[in-house]
């Protein structure tokens, strides 16, 4: 049976209620204050001159600009498909759906891990931070592990319905980086070999991860864009 009427604010134009709009501007300045406080606290309590927190790194530590270019070309991957999971997630339509609910909890995990690991590769947390607190490398790679493979478990059953061989290529390339990162630190074959070679083999693995990582959530987000408008067109008519 058709139904008489259909939703007509499926397609509208953009709001421009002050209500609105002051939300947004309100969570812009809640965000904008919250990054400003923390780098002017970091420069008190910690005596470090505001600018070393704010300029760029490579004009602060007088090092070439392309000092660094993979992995700040892989950040950028990293940033773009936390990125999609977070738009793709919040367009799902209809939110009230349980398929749909379960798609869209596994974007926002999915954001969060990829947001997380955007951030380890730029701060460094598993070879800095923690070490620093007293937690060992091979202690962060093991707790990374058994984390993924609860999230993998989680969320088995969507995964299965997308190109999780992508996904399976990205793991594949992170273990290996992994894996020649271990090797490096506590094997005496690594003396084989001179630092740049091994260090180039650990960066491009983790690279291609990346890249991988990306192309999965690419493809995962136009997926659940198309699951939701399906099944949308399914219940109007």
């Amino acid at each position: 049976m058709v139904k008489s009427h259909q939703n007509n604010n499926l397609v509208s134009p953009f709001p421009r209620k002050s209500g609105s709009s002051l939300a947004v501007i309100g969570l812009i300045a809640t965000i904008s204050i919250s990054f400003l406080g923390m780098v002017l606290l970091i420069s008190l309590f910690q005596r470090v001159p505001v600018d070393k927190l704010t300029g760029d790194v490579t004009a602060i530590a007088e090092i070439p600009i392309y000092s660094g270019l993979l992995t700040q070309i892989g950040i950028f991957f990293w940033i773009a498909a936390a990125a999609i999971c977070l738009f793709s997630a919040t367009i799902i339509l209809p939110k009230n759906h349980l398929n749909s609910l379960k798609i869209r909890r596994f974007l926002l995990i999915s954001a969060i891990i990829t947001l997380f690991l955007g951030l380890d590769d730029a701060f460094l947390f598993h070879e800095a931070v923690f070490p620093s607190l007293g937690i060992s490398e091979n202690i962060v790679y093991l707790s990374y592990a058994g984390f993924f493979l609860f999230y993998l478990g989680k969320f088995w059953s969507i995964i299965c319905k997308t190109d999780y061989r992508i996904m399976v290529l990205a793991l594949i390339f992170f273990s290996i980086s992994i894996l020649l990162d271990i090797v490096h630190l506590l094997s005496p074959i690594a003396f084989l070999f001179e630092e740049p070679i091994f260090s180039f083999l650990e960066d491009a693995a983790k690279f291609t991860g990346i890249v991988s990582w990306f192309t999965y959530f690419f493809h995962v987000g136009q997926w659940s864009i198309k699951h939701s408008v399906a099944k949308l067109n399914a219940d109007v008519v």
